[in-house]
Order: structure tokens, then C-alpha cells, then sequence
């Protein structure tokens, strides 16, 4: 999660950096990184809460769940 701050604080808003800040952004959901990051600030997540997120992350967006 810091490296997200990190690389916004040092990035000009331009086209370019949006692009690429987009990019990590579809890379940490897509990946499910973004799990392990919610892991880490809720720890008592429900598991069967946990695998529908999954489902709809892997799906994608614009999907009819």
C-alpha cells in the first residue's frame, strides 16, 4: 500500500502517469494482491465473503454477477 503513495506523491498527473498508476492498479486487483492488502488491515474477514469478492475481482468489470 505505501508503494501506491509513494509512487502518487512523486508522479506528475499526466496522461503517462495516469496510464501507468491505472496499470498497477488493474495489476493489484487482477493478481488478487489487493486480497492480501485487505487481509492485512481487516483480519477477521468471513472467508465465504472472501471467496465471492474473489469471484467478482476475477471477472472483471462490466460482468452481470
Amino acid at each position: 500500500m505505501n508503494c501506491v503513495i509513494i509512487f502518487l506523491q512523486y508522479l506528475a498527473y499526466t496522461p503517462s502517469s495516469l496510464s501507468k498508476f491505472i496499470g498497477l492498479c488493474n495489476y493489484i486487483k487482477s493478481s488478487l494482491l489487493i486480497c492480501e492488502i485487505h487481509h492485512n488491515l481487516e483480519s477477521n474477514i468471513d472467508e465465504q465473503i472472501c471467496k465471492e469478492c474473489e469471484n467478482m475481482l476475477l471477472k472483471g468489470p462490466g460482468s452481470v454477477y
